[in-house]
């Protein structure tokens, strides 16, 4: 008998995974498994089955088993049975049994044994099918059901009955029932894993029928239940002690004084894990399972086990719920008072409710000695702690502070962290214990305990996480108070500081809308140096500002003063600073915030900053005292804009209280600069916008000067520059124009204000580095001269014109000041400059409209917008403009839009559609910018109109290109010009009546001429001709003919364009056709030695055409190759489908000389003969193929390589 370590412990689907060696089946073997089902009773079956295992299986031992039988070679090892029962293919270990489970559907029939339990994956593919046509026999043949199959279809029936009960213990009492009526009087339990952990819940006991209420845990390690925990195998024994010997395991009696005999026991899995156990044991030593009963065991097990996990994860779901309600409960009893002696109780009263606990603890750590004090302390016994303390380190609570983690303990005597003094000082028996720890911000604070479940449940890592969420909302709890109490005191402190503070804040605040309201610099500098004296605390206060020199260094200057060192204001006045002196001051030993410093009496920067001990000044403040002001102390604080660049600074001394500043002070101090800064900075806005405004208005009034009249460009300079320099308060100014071609060194004087320049050259020169660079140039005073100058460049749209130059005396103006002259000197240029061009626009339109007078073609001339523009006189008369309705006269052309021009003049004039629909969609297409250039004729059946050729260009401006390439996407404008063609197309048609007339009276004649030659030839006149005679008679014959197809030819070619020639329209096959044709000119082909080639796809290609014409076409086309190949070379014919749908494409190839691209355009033009010889055609021969293919709606054309060949080809609508 096989045991669990002869079979493979995983389950063998398919052989498709596993490294056995292959091997081939006897080719019967399908037959033979066929055959099986054709069995007649259960002994054919059985014979069947054998022949065809042995077919399969040759090489090993086979027995067949059916369920319901006691013989046989029954698997006794439960695992075997219970994967069999599942369906699971098991394999044997070296020379081990086999097993194949037999079944129908889900239900199991029995199971084949094959000894050595070795096969092939093909093997394996035939044992199953073999199997699930065994299964589906023996339902066929079986007899009525026998006890063992009716006892497992009632097992089932029941289950069915009670599978859907919801509720736990309801649950597993309707499953003891139905294991009483099934095994007899029996002790029934299920056992399941406690909450995921280690412990195991006895959740149904009966004993003899008889339910035991009392809740039982025990650890996985104790009893049969843990093994099958453990190992996921099924248990089956005779005598549950010797068993529990065998594994190794202590006997495990929940009730005292019962014995197990007979035992068996089942694990209840949830996908591929075991959560519980189901046994049943009888106490009647003489009791025994049957196989039919332990059978019955695993059914009742495996088709509860789901229902029963359904139940327990209710139970457990609702349970969950339970305590996160009361988790909420918690959280917001804990958290809604602040009282430190009432957040302990609440913290210890609510987690025992929640656990179930007898006792409760919350032990706070004194940090200096280490110990844990017992804050509060719940149950029977816990006030006899309150105040005790644990020594550092001791029990497991001591564990818990000192490592940081928590303690699970579910045997505290056995525990060797417990620390029992505790219990012995109350009487209280410790037998489990929880312990937490609470952690602050800055570590362990405490521990909370928990201790001894009145269920005598342990504690596990579920209830450790819960513990653990109470103790965090109980330290933010506990925090709370603590941090209420210290805000409190903090409060009452600073409500005393407040008071002190609050007069110096409404003094700042009425300094600060002080400020706020004071424009003028100088009076807001004296301003602000008296608040700072008066409310910053310190007596003296000085401001010193950022300066720039004439060369365009920044320093410092003190600009104002306040109190007692304003006596000494006009010494300290007279220095100034570089500002890069300023770097050393900065350093951050001497910083108290991030723009207040402190430089005591140790250090000489302050002094150094200014020159020297004697520039700065001494406080009249002394004081003995530790922390006291020192006379050669001083903090200042930076001033700095938005952009945090320097201002300036604010210094002060003579502290009030005699001492040096503290944080208070520096902080009002910061207050002011902040204040004072931006004040300062708000005063240089509204200077500069006050002289912004006072520019444009200046600049506004110059603007309606040069607009009000047209004036000369001398008027526009010196209002320019006389505007200028009253602007600008200069000395002088020039206006110095730039013009190479009147003036040896390029510049002119158009405008001259004030005196004369210091340096004449120099004003010159600085004159033309702004007209080169475009951008104003400055020349500082210098030794020589105290004369300051700017040169501003006159900038207009088409560029330079020159420069103004404005003198000063003393220094540059400020760079604003620099950009309002650009604006007077940008307005000047652009006033002239448009005067200029106003002159040469008018110049300009006269000579367009006398242009446009004196031509005999009509334009038009459309803008962007779609408007007529310009009309010539031309133009009106070609488009009768006298007949168009009564409402549009000559004046309101211009400026009508082109789309209601156009439907006047065709309700006017109506031409033809198609034609004026060309000209519509022409002008559309041109001013979209689709094209460049489109052409076209009007044309109209009535007589006495005219015919008009006309075509459309794009206008384009003066300055751009005629490209779309980098422009944006826009309309653009247009010229229309048309040309009366009415008298050349008279004398056209006149012409070609005239073709007409010569070719008809000619083809008479020559029919005639025919007829007599032919009857000369044949001896109807004159009797026989000579040898002699004949020969002149074949030439002139030859001649005759030639000469009449051409008459042919010309006739066909004008039908064919007055579209007056009949078309024979019907499907025809193109490969007969081509073949036709290249079959007509093979004797000129071999004449010239030059093989003919079709080229042409398998099949048929029809095209709905006149046979006889597209006949024609080809040997036009064959014969014009020919004439242009050399000899020894070829012709070829393709013909296939076209790229357009629905088309056929006819090509021609030659390898002759090519032809130029210059003459592909007329190649099929009347008489249109390419090359550098003429060929002995007439050149109409390409002319009618055009009109033919055209005629059919189709196309034709050629493409040319010189020196390679041509390619003649056309496509035609398919049939």
């Amino acid at each position: 008998m096989p045991n669990q370590d002869d079979i493979l412990p995983i389950a063998v689907p398919t052989m498709s995974q596993r490294q056995f060696d292959h091997t081939d089946l006897p080719p019967a073997w399908p037959q033979l498994v066929a055959e099986v089902a054709q069995a007649t009773d259960m002994v054919d079956l059985e014979r069947r089955a054998s022949l065809a295992l042995a077919s399969i299986m040759s090489e090993s031992r086979h027995a067949l088993t059916w369920a319901s039988e006691d013989g046989g070679p029954w698997p006794d090892e439960p695992a075997i049975l219970a994967r069999l029962r599942v369906g699971v293919v098991i394999a044997g270990r070296a020379g081990r049994s086999g097993y194949i489970p037999v079944r129908f559907g889900q239900q199991f029939e029995g199971w084949i044994r094959l000894t050595p339990g070795r096969w092939s994956s093909e093997q394996e593919q035939a044992l199953i099918v073999l199997a699930a046509i065994l299964g589906m026999a023996r339902r066929t043949l079986r007899p009525a059901d026998d006890d063992a199959a009716a006892a497992r279809r009632r097992l089932r029936a029941e289950i069915v009955r009670v599978r859907d009960i919801r509720r736990l213990d309801e649950l597993l009492d309707q499953i003891n029932q139905l294991a009483q009526r099934t095994f007899g009087p029996v002790s029934f339990l299920t056992a399941l894993r406690y909450q995921e952990s280690s412990w195991i819940e006895k959740a149904y006991l009966s004993i003899s029928g008889n339910r035991i209420e009392k809740q039982d845990f025990w650890e996985q390690r104790a009893g049969l239940t843990g093994t099958i925990l453990q190992t996921e195998e099924p248990i089956f024994t005779d005598s549950y002690d010797d068993e529990c010997a065998r594994q190794h395991v202590s006997p495990l009696y929940i009730c005292s004084g019962e014995d197990a005999h007979a035992w068996m026991g089942v694990p209840l899995h949830d996908g591929d894990r075991a959560y519980g156990v189901m046994s049943c044991y009888s106490t009647n030593p003489a009791v025994q399972f049957s196989p039919l009963q332990r059978e019955l065991m695993l059914i009742l097990a495996e088709e509860t086990a789901r229902p029963i996990r359904n139940a327990q994860m209710l139970r457990m779901a609702e349970q969950q719920a339970r305590q996160m309600q009361a988790l909420n409960r918690i959280t917001r009893a804990i958290t809604s008072t602040l009282d430190p002696e009432r957040v302990p109780a609440l913290i210890i009263e609510q987690a025992q409710e929640l656990f179930n606990a007898e006792e409760g603890s919350l032990l706070l750590l004194d940090e200096p000695t280490g110990e844990l004090v017992f804050s509060y302390a719940g149950g029977p016994a816990g006030y006899k702690l309150l105040g005790q303390r644990l020594p550092s380190g001791a029990g497991v609570a001591g564990y818990v502070v000192s490592s940081g983690q928590p303690a699970v303990v579910n045997n505290a005597r056995g525990d060797g962290r417990f620390y029992g003094t505790p219990d012995g000082n109350t009487g209280f028996l410790t037998r489990s214990l929880l312990a937490v720890p609470l952690r602050g911000l800055d570590g362990i604070k405490g521990v909370i305990e928990i201790l001894n479940r009145r269920d005598n449940a342990p504690f596990t890592e579920d209830d450790r996480a819960l513990l653990e969420s109470i103790a965090d909302q109980a330290m933010i709890a506990l925090d709370n108070a603590r941090r209420f109490i210290q805000i409190d005191q903090t409060l009452a402190r600073r409500v005393r500081d407040l008071d002190l503070s609050n007069d110096r804040l409404r003094r700042i605040l009425r300094a600060s809308n002080a400020l706020r309201v004071e424009r003028n610099r100088d009076d807001l500098l004296q301003a602000i140096a008296h608040s700072v004296s008066e409310s910053a605390g310190f007596h003296s206060a000085i401001i010193a500002l950022v300066q720039h020199s004439d060369a365009g260094e920044p320093y410092l200057q003190r600009v104002v003063a306040a109190g007692p060192v304003a006596a000494d204001f006009e010494r300290l006045n007279r220095v100034r600073a570089p500002l890069g002196r300023m770097t050393g001051l900065l350093r951050p030993e001497f910083r108290r915030s991030p723009s207040t410093y402190l430089i005591d009496r140790r250090f000489d920067d302050y002094a150094e900053l200014w020159g020297g001990p004697e520039y700065v000044y001494t406080s009249k403040t002394t004081s003995g005292q530790v922390g006291g002001w020192h006379p050669r102390d001083v903090m200042f604080s930076l001033l700095r804009n938005i952009r945090g660049d320097l201002l300036g600074m604010i210094s002060v001394s003579d502290p009030e209280d005699g001492m040096l500043p503290g944080p208070d002070q520096v902080q009002i101090l910061d207050i002011f600069a902040n204040q004072a800064a931006v004040a300062l900075e708000n005063a240089q806005l509204y200077s500069e916008l006050q002289h912004s405004l006072n520019s444009l208005t200046a600049l506004s009034g110059l603007g309606m000067a040069l607009n009000t009249t047209l004036r000369t460009s001398q008027e526009i300079y010196d209002l320019t520059v006389g505007g200028m320099v009253a602007h600008s308060d200069a000395r002088w100014g020039l206006a110095l124009l730039w013009e190479p071609q009147r003036a040896p060194d390029g510049l002119m004087l158009g405008a001259k204000i004030g005196g004369a320049p210091a340096d004449q050259t120099a004003v010159e020169q600085l004159a033309r580095e702004a007209i080169v660079l475009r951008r104003p140039q400055t020349l500082r005073p210098s030794a020589a001269t105290s004369e300051a100058v700017v040169a501003i460049p006159l900038r207009a749209t088409r560029g330079i014109l020159g420069a103004i130059c404005i003198g000063y005396t003393g220094g540059l103006p400020r760079a604003a000041e620099i950009e309002s002259l650009g604006l007077f000197a940008g307005q000047a240029a652009v006033a002239a400059e448009s005067l200029q061009l106003f002159g040469a626009v008018r110049r300009g339109r006269d000579q367009l409209a006398s242009i446009m007078a004196s031509t005999r073609e009509g334009m038009l001339l459309v803008d962007e917008s779609g408007r007529i523009a310009v009309t010539n006189d031309a133009f009106r008369d070609l488009a009768d403009v006298a007949a168009w309705p009564a409402e549009t006269s000559d004046e309101r052309i211009d400026g009508l839009p082109i789309s209601d021009l156009l439907t006047r003049w065709q309700a006017a004039v109506n031409y033809g559609p198609a034609d004026f629909g060309q000209l519509c969609d022409g002008l559309s297409s041109v001013a979209d910018g689709v094209d460049r250039f489109v052409h076209g004729q009007l044309t109209s059946p009535r007589a006495h109109t005219r015919d008009i050729e006309w075509s459309v260009l794009r206008a384009v401006p003066e300055g751009e290109h005629d490209v779309d390439e980098g422009r944006p996407p826009h309309r653009w404008p247009i010229l229309l010009t048309m040309r009366d063609i009415t008298a050349a197309k008279d004398a056209e048609r006149l012409r070609q009546d005239l073709t007409n007339m010569m070719v008809h009276d000619l083809r008479s004649p020559l029919t005639s001429v025919i007829t007599s030659i032919d009857m000369i030839f044949r001896g109807v006149a004159g009797g026989e001709a000579t040898k002699l005679q004949r020969e002149i008679l074949g030439i002139a014959n030859t001649s005759t003919q030639h000469l009449l197809d051409m008459v042919n030819l010309l006739l066909d070619i004008s039908r064919l364009e007055s579209r007056q020639m009949p078309l024979d329209c019907a499907p025809v096959e193109l490969r007969p056709l081509g073949e036709r044709a290249i079959s007509r000119m093979t004797i000129i082909a071999q004449k010239n030695s030059v093989e003919m080639i079709l080229d042409m796809p398998d099949g048929d290609l029809c095209v709905s055409a006149d046979h006889e014409l597209i006949l024609r076409v080809l040997q036009n086309l064959l014969d014009n190759a020919l004439k242009f190949s050399p000899k020894e070379s070829q012709v070829i014919m393709r013909i296939g489908p076209a790229e357009a749908n629905g088309y056929v494409r006819v090509a021609v190839r030659d390898f002759g000389m090519g032809i130029k691209p210059n003459d592909l355009d007329k190649i099929f033009s009347k008489f249109g003969q390419v090359g550098n010889r003429r060929s002995s055609g007439s050149g109409l021969g390409l002319t009618f193929c055009k009109l033919v293919v055209e005629a059919h709606g189709g196309t034709i054309g050629v493409e040319s390589i010189p020196g390679e060949g041509s390619t003649f080809f056309f496509t035609l609508p398919g049939a």
